[in-house]
């Protein structure tokens, strides 16, 4: 097709060339140029298309939006591609963007920066992009994103894929998003199969940025391929090391790094953070120290190596500071994704602060770092990890404040396996965890008159209903009685008293009418009463059956006190027989004095024995004889 150029409406000197190479695109293409809108208006500006060789939609649509539409044919040669849009170019400055990529609405501070003056004293302008691996948006990396540069003729795009201008300094970083979809699962297999071959066929000898970028294109998650993308980055370490360059390829340290920490190799994961901070000698600090602190510190945690991990955690979470105010240099990163720059991995970072800190026993750092901590800003692949944090920090401190919280939270949660990991971990540490709960309740001898403050210690307690480890029942039970009369006091506190009667508590919602019957059933127990106790609680399973699991608690200590006496009346049987089988024994040896002497014995211990009479008239005719 013949090149479209748009009559321009005004003269002035174009502040910004937006370029773009597209093919087959029409899904995607319109969310993308309409997203650089606001842009457009707001700037001096022209958008530059060239389509290489769509059979779809996609130039229908570019026309809509193009300022020049052209199309070229297809090489194989990407940075080719570009330089055909920066060749047209007429804007101070030239940002080239990509179908699968969309400008967040809130580009306020890029269209600040390139209106006011304090654009001059840059060359390069830095964004934030966004790396969605799923339809969702809810996962993502961070890359640094060097994509805005001053337009001046030497500066070209010169290679075939990963094609890049050079990021002259100074560089002006700003917190303007733009989100990137062209790596999600279902697209990723087929750039990786583009990518190999144009990498391996590149001219040039094979560089660590090389080596890296060819390592990208085999899948972690495929066996075959994880173990040739790891041969990779390691060759790219250690090219990098031989270098003899003090400037290090910091990219290779990161890849190789996040791949043993998703491989779950946690040593190796240690030796290539170690490896990279013995070659970063440079100041200031740089974004990938970032990286491989996080990686570091992941790496020493899950190693068990708690009084190691802090630091590093400490030093990441540091630098996150930094890099999220712009204060990091940033040409280490040319592109390369950021695993550890997102608020999940900050969020990640404080728990396990909080819970090293609590195995080293430095319970009031690990209690500021859990002030700290917000659930909603983790992964569902950290929930379980921040549900046992909590509770090992409870079992190790004897601070239980939170786990009443934390166990409401799980519950609300459409995923269950958190919470019952989390019930496993509290039955593990139950044997710490009782005393801790008592202690903490003993600070209220009574219940609370204000509902509010009832009602918080009540959630406090309910965590235990969950628990379903038999074994604790008879632990649980002085707890959840103090439950049941709490909730039974926090009840009348908010209802008339003639509602809270026998008779009319029909009325009541299900649960005000459980807690005051069991109430009830629990002043039975005070006065030893357990048949009744036992019949009340009958009757509740009956009225109740939604809370079985409370009541199985309460019918604890009867069931335990069944089973001690079942066990005494089976030892004393077994007992009472090896009496009498001695006494039998004594008869038939004829040691009638020995017989006699046991059969007294056995008389005081077991008088009630009906056998008794015949054991009598044996020791008066041993040899069954007839009676005169």
């Amino acid at each position: 097709m013949k090149a479209r150029v748009k009559a321009q409406g005004r003269q002035e000197k174009l502040c910004l060339s937006i370029g773009m190479i597209v093919k087959n695109e029409e899904k995607i293409l319109e969310e993308c140029l309409q997203a650089l809108e606001p842009l457009r208006k707001a700037l001096p500006c022209e958008l530059i298309i060239a389509d290489t060789g769509s059979t779809d939609r996609t130039i229908e649509i570019a026309e809509k939006y193009a300022d020049t539409l052209f199309q070229i044919p297809w090489n194989g040669d990407f940075g080719a591609a570009r330089n055909e849009t920066l060749d047209r170019a007429r804007g101070e400055w030239f940002f080239y963007i990509d179908a699968d990529e969309v400008l967040d609405a809130d580009c306020s501070a890029l269209i600040r920066l390139l209106q006011s003056s304090e654009a001059e004293k840059y060359q390069t302008i830095s964004m934030v992009r966004y790396e969605y691996t799923d339809n969702t948006h809810s996962d993502y990396s961070t890359t640094h994103y060097l994509r805005i540069h001053r337009r001046v003729p030497e500066n070209r795009f010169n290679r075939s894929i990963h094609e890049t201008l050079v990021a002259n300094l100074p560089i002006c970083q700003l917190p303007t998003v733009v989100h990137h979809s062209g790596y999600q699962d279902e697209v990723i297999r087929e750039k990786q199969l583009r990518n190999r071959p144009l990498l391996e066929q590149e001219p040039g000898p094979m560089t660590p940025k090389r080596l890296r970028e060819l390592s990208d294109t085999y899948a972690a998650d495929i066996p075959w391929e994880v173990e040739k993308k790891k041969e990779l980055l390691c060759q790219a370490v250690e090219l990098d090391e031989q270098s003899g360059s003090p400037e290090l390829y910091s990219a290779a340290y990161m890849s190789l790094g996040n791949l043993c920490l998703f491989l779950q190799e946690y040593p190796e994961a240690e030796l290539v953070a170690k490896r990279y901070f013995a070659r970063r000698t440079e100041q200031p600090p740089m974004m990938s120290d970032m990286e491989m602190y996080y990686i570091l510190g992941l790496s020493l945690h899950n190693q068990d190596a708690f009084s190691r991990a802090v630091k590093p955690l400490e030093q990441y979470q540091a630098l996150y500071v930094q890099y999220h105010a712009g204060k990091l240099y940033t040409l280490d990163m040319g592109g390369v994704m950021l695993t550890s720059a997102g608020k999940h991995e900050w969020m990640l970072s404080t728990f396990l602060l909080a819970f090293d800190y609590t195995k080293l026993g430095e319970y009031q750092a690990a209690h500021t770092y859990l002030e700290r901590t917000n659930r909603k800003d983790l992964l569902p692949s950290h929930w379980k990890l921040s549900a046992v944090v909590d509770v090992i920090y409870a079992a190790e401190s004897g601070d239980v404040s939170r786990l009443g919280e934390t166990c409401h939270w799980l519950q609300q949660l459409p995923d269950r396996e958190p919470l019952v990991e989390f019930l496993q971990v509290f039955a593990q540490n139950a044997k710490q965890l009782m005393p801790a709960f008592e202690r903490y309740f003993d600070g209220f001898s009574a219940p609370p008159d204000d509902p509010g403050l009832c009602r918080a210690q009540l959630q406090l307690i309910s965590t235990l209903w969950d628990v379903s480890d038999k074994n604790l029942l008879e632990e649980l039970f002085p707890l959840v009685c103090r439950y049941i009369r709490w909730d039974a006091r926090f009840c009348r506190l908010l209802l008339r008293p003639e509602v809270c009667t026998p008779e009319n508590r029909y009325l009541l919602p299900g649960e005000y009418a459980f807690m005051l019957d069991a109430e009830n059933a629990l002043a039975l127990y005070d006065q030893q009463n357990h048949e009744g106790y036992f019949c009340s609680l009958q009757a509740l399973l009956k009225q109740h059956p939604e809370r079985s699991q409370e009541i199985s608690v309460l019918l604890a200590p009867i069931d335990e006190s069944r089973k001690q006496e079942r066990k005494n009346r089976e030892e004393f049987e077994a007992l009472a027989q090896a009496v009498k089988t001695a006494f039998y024994d004594a008869l038939q040896e004829g040691k009638q004095a020995e017989a006699q002497e046991i059969l007294s014995r056995y008389q005081q211990l077991n008088g009630d024995d009906p056998e008794i009479a015949m054991m009598r008239i044996m020791l008066i005719q041993p040899q069954g004889g007839t009676l005169s």
